[in-house]
């Protein structure tokens, strides 16, 4: 399936409206996953089977050497990264909790009852975020339950530049532009 629009959102949704399983498993091309991966995210949802959206562990690995800061960065504000770690249980999300694109799964009854906002995500060189964030708000506004598959882990290999001065300052420029958009959103 072709997607021509740029962003992540069209991708998702034009995928979404040609799928017809159960469940939608959401991947970066760049992630590396454990060979049993599916047959866990199968375990987490019989476990909790009231969840209808899934997040599990995004790990970064960056492929090239990098500033000798990026580990105390990455443990202040993983996001920078796209890394997620809400620990190894499988669990019920609090409201606050999203799953990152790069590892999450979704209901298929829900994906095609709510699609991503296309006014969201990284595109034409914009980096504002924020459509699996404005995605599950708005889905727990539907009475939806969120889950961390903590067992699910992936690794997601960055190249050296994402760790650069000025890639940071321009994320955390887009991230701070998102968090106004979402709060002006919610209403807050």
């Amino acid at each position: 399936i072709l997607e021509s629009r740029a962003g992540l959102s069209f991708a998702r949704n034009t995928g979404i409206s040609s799928s017809s399983g159960d469940w939608i498993l959401f991947l970066d091309d760049d992630v590396l996953l454990p060979e049993e991966f599916l047959t866990t995210y199968a375990t987490a949802i019989a476990k909790i089977p009231s969840v209808t959206f899934w997040g599990g562990p995004v790990r970064p690995h960056f492929e090239g050497a990098v500033p000798w800061w990026t580990d105390s960065v990455l443990a202040r504000m993983p996001w920078c990264f796209s890394a997620l770690d809400l620990g190894p249980e499988t669990k019920l999300l609090s409201a606050s909790q999203t799953p990152f694109g790069a590892n999450m799964c979704i209901s298929g009854a829900l994906a095609r009852r709510l699609q991503f906002s296309t006014d969201f995500g990284f595109k034409h060189g914009s980096l504002i975020a924020g459509e699996e964030t404005d995605y599950f708000q708005r889905a727990r506004m539907q009475g939806e339950q969120g889950g961390w598959a903590g067992p699910c882990g992936l690794i997601h290999r960055l190249p050296a530049h994402r760790a650069a001065w000025s890639a940071l300052v321009s994320r955390c420029k887009g991230q701070g532009r998102t968090e106004a958009i979402l709060m002006h959103d919610a209403g807050s």
